[in-house]
C-alpha cells in the first residue's frame, strides 16, 4: 500500500519541515508575504511548475526563502510529484496556513530531522 492519505497525518506531516521554529502568526504571515509559494504543493503535483521543495539539506538561506523544506528522500521532480499526488493536504496546506483557514502549522526543522 503507498504511503498517503491512508496512513497517518504525522507520517505526511513529518515529510515537510518549516526551516526554523515560528509561530503559527509567522508562518501565516510568512505564506501571506510570499503568496507564490501557497499553491507550491499543487503546483507540483500538478506538474504546472519546476520549482520544486528544496531539501532539508540545504543551506540555511535555501530554507529563510522557501520556508518550507521536504524530506531528501523526495529530492526529485517525480517523487515530490508522487507525494502530493498521494497526500492531497499537502498540496494546499501552505494556502490553508496563509488564509488561517484550518491551517495544519508546520512543525519546525530541527526538531524531527538528523
Amino acid at each position: 500500500m503507498p504511503h498517503g492519505e491512508n496512513q497517518t497525518a504525522t507520517t505526511s506531516n513529518s515529510s515537510l519541515l518549516f526551516w526554523i521554529e515560528k509561530t503559527n502568526s509567522e508562518q501565516q504571515n510568512f505564506f501571506v508575504e510570499f503568496e507564490g509559494l501557497q499553491l507550491r504543493g499543487y503546483s507540483i503535483a500538478q506538474k504546472i511548475t519546476s520549482a520544486i521543495f528544496p531539501t532539508w539539506r540545504e543551506h540555511s538561506d535555501v530554507g529563510a526563502y522557501n520556508g518550507v523544506l521536504i524530506d531528501p528522500k523526495y529530492w526529485y521532480m517525480g517523487a515530490q510529484e508522487e507525494y502530493l499526488k498521494e497526500n492531497l493536504s499537502q498540496q494546499f496546506r501552505s494556502y490553508y496556513i496563509a488564509h488561517g483557514y484550518m491551517a495544519n502549522y508546520y512543525e519546525p526543522l530541527e526538531e524531527n530531522s538528523s
